[in-house]
């Protein structure tokens, strides 16, 4: 009983301990700082993780960091490398779903489709450019290398047959520094949302928009490409030049948020709820509403948005991980159940041992005492002072024998045992007396 209450008493802290250490391991927590790849100043994307960096720091009370880049590519890659935590992306960059080699996109989750994002095809009024066709010979500002406008403007340009007709210019259209090649391009290639503060300044300017031809042909060439149409004023009103000046045809992309795939659920569940709980969308009208994002399908999401826009598969997660927790619990207890029944059976076959090695034992202080009887009788018969001397050392050396062979604790409590020793001693005191007397 003894040894079970020590068994428990040991086992049972050990349990609390490593469930605490556990938890404390493998819990979800936030990054600090949580870091958002946008885009450069002036366009859609950083204005977004301009945005969400301030409700996402109020809500979270976390130092959030909002990181200016060229675009959707440089911000996958810093995703990639862990730079950042989250990032913004052009649906553009998800051509395959079915390609399991794509290195680029395997560490890479969605957890939002944000917002629309028209492809729109800006020229300079004096370039005498009327349609896409008219590009041939032109110099056209694609975007930045590592940025989703250049992705579409290759795939663009090379629908319309135009790859090898126009020189191209590594730029945003609306960059607005003093590089000159702004001012050299006769038309832009640009790809964001409607809200875009670009749009704004590009309605004081003298440019148009074109339409695209076969917009649904398209739409249907690529995969997250859409039709779309253009308002009407939508860019620029009176008293400023109407901008475009009537509705567009074009395609649109879909923007996203995105995270790595190791992402915390805690990151994710407060991502989600700094877009969609607080008043994010007054700033940007064009932001799905919560309900077509959760019937948004074109990209499986990360596990813990799909989780977040259906709470059914929410609480089916739950079950499962009850059902799981449960058969952890069953084999935790099965475990338990057969290290007590090995631990019995080892503890029966230890008595077991203990009590054959104390038969031994007897065995052998039983031939120890028959010694003792052989030198008593022994030294009954004997009358020479050197013989009695020869018993005593006789006596003494079966008692050290038997002090070291006999360990035993139990044995050394025997009565038997006790006997032994006092008959040694009373044995040794009488020849001591008989030989007093023989001198």
């Amino acid at each position: 009983m003894e040894q079970k209450k020590i068994l428990i008493s040991l086992v049972v802290p050990l349990i609390i301990a490593g469930s605490i250490g556990t938890w404390f391991c493998t819990r979800d927590t936030l990054s600090d700082p949580i870091r958002i790849a946008s885009g450069s100043i002036g366009g859609e994307y950083y204005k977004f993780g301009d945005a969400l960096e301030k409700k996402l720091r109020s809500r979270a009370r976390r130092p959030v960091k909002n990181i200016e880049t060229t675009g959707t590519m440089e911000n996958l890659r810093l995703l990639k490398e862990g730079v950042v935590e989250v990032a913004l992306l052009q649906s553009i960059i998800f051509p395959d779903l079915d390609n399991d080699d794509d290195d680029e996109l395997n560490d890479i989750s969605v957890i939002a489709p944000l917002y629309l994002e028209p492809v729109v095809i800006l020229a300079r009024k004096l370039s005498g450019i009327e349609s896409v066709y008219d590009l041939e010979n032109m110099r056209v500002c694609t975007g930045p290398e590592e940025s989703g406008t250049k992705e579409t403007s290759d795939n663009l340009l090379k629908f319309y047959g135009l790859s090898d007709k126009v020189t191209r210019v590594p730029e945003f259209f609306h960059d607005n520094s003093s590089h000159n090649d702004r001012n050299s391009c006769d038309v832009g290639i640009m790809v964001m949302g409607l809200r875009s503060p670009c749009y704004k300044e590009m309605g004081k300017t003298d440019v148009k928009a074109l339409e695209l031809p076969y917009a649904r042909a398209l739409a249907e060439s690529k995969a997250f490409l859409a039709e779309f149409t253009l308002p009407e004023g939508v860019f620029a009103r009176h008293p400023l030049p109407v901008l475009p000046h009537k509705n567009i045809q074009t395609v649109a992309y879909t923007a996203l948020l995105a995270v790595r795939k190791d992402a915390s659920s805690a990151l994710v569940n407060e991502v989600l709820s700094t877009i969609y709980r607080t008043d994010l969308r007054i700033d940007f009208p064009d932001l799905l509403p919560l309900k077509e994002a959760r019937e948004w399908s074109e990209i499986p999401l990360h596990l813990t948005a799909q989780e977040y826009y259906n709470p059914l598969r929410r609480m089916e997660v739950f079950a499962t991980r009850m059902e799981a927790f449960a058969a952890v619990k069953e084999l935790f207890f099965a475990f338990l159940a057969i290290s007590y029944f090995f631990w019995l059976r080892f503890n029966e076959l230890r008595k077991k041992e203990e009590i054959r090695q104390n038969d031994i034992m007897k065995e052998e202080l039983d031939g120890f005492l028959q010694e003792t009887i052989a030198l008593d009788r022994k030294q009954m018969q004997s009358e020479s002072l050197e013989e009695l001397r020869s018993i005593i050392d006789q006596i003494t050396e079966v008692k050290i024998k038997a002090l070291e062979e006999l360990t035993n604790e139990k044995l050394r409590s025997d009565q038997m045992f006790s006997i032994f020793l006092m008959q040694c001693h009373n044995l040794i005191f009488k020849i001591q007396n008989k030989m007093g007397l023989l001198r």
